[in-house]
């Protein structure tokens, strides 16, 4: 299984049902934004970049995939190149986000993408010239599942997970364009842990 992890470090993780969004105004819970992959098991990637240029939360996503509700506030400060190799080990800090307390039955994450660039061991044992694939489709909004219940105050967490070996579409040896799979998985809380090791390229406040 190959996948990229975009991992928001955030407190209490709930599923709830029912529908529509529930906000408390005046507080929100803290998203502490990083990202990460998973080491590839047997593949034939030998490179795989993507640059995230957005990435907002949803209060409600529609059935059709449209982000709704409101505020939408943005995961993100700046487009973000990923990857893969780089991200195999150990994760990356990205942004510290605010979202507003409340109940989410069908929140989710609106992603997206640009710039995908590949390179692929062939299994004549060839090695493909770097390709720079369509995107099709460029934004991905996945739900949560379960839905997603923001308490004031504390942190909660989930991992974007971006399946690589889903995304990439081919014919034969031909790769014919990236078609983002993305799936959200709500993680357990994490409070009072400490960050042991920490990479970070740029300033640091």
């Amino acid at each position: 299984f190959l996948g990229v992890g975009l991992l928001l470090v955030l407190a209490v993780v709930a599923g709830c049902g029912g529908s529509g969004s529930s906000i408390s105004t005046g507080s929100s819970g803290n998203a502490f934004v990083f990202i990460g992959d998973a080491p590839p098991v047997g593949s034939t990637v030998l490179k795989f970049e993507i640059t995230l240029s957005g990435a907002v939360f949803c209060p409600e996503v529609s059935g059709t995939g449209e982000c709704l509700g409101s505020p939408q506030p943005s995961l993100i400060n700046q487009p973000v190149e990923i990857e893969l190799e780089q991200l195999e080990l150990e994760s990356a800090f990205l942004n510290l986000a605010s979202i507003p307390a409340g109940n989410y039955p069908n929140g989710g994450v609106k992603l997206t993408f640009a710039n995908p660039e590949l390179k692929l061991l062939l299994n004549d044992g060839t090695v493909t010239p770097e390709l720079k694939p369509t995107l099709n489709p460029a934004t991905v909004t996945p739900k949560f599942p379960g839905g997603l219940t923001v308490t004031a105050n504390t942190n909660f967490g989930f991992l974007i997970d971006f399946n690589v070996s889903d995304s990439i579409q081919s014919s034969g040896n031909t790769v014919t364009g990236i078609s983002p799979m993305v799936t959200l998985v709500k993680l357990p809380a994490i409070a009072q842990q400490n960050i042991e090791e920490l990479e970070v390229t740029g300033k640091v406040s």
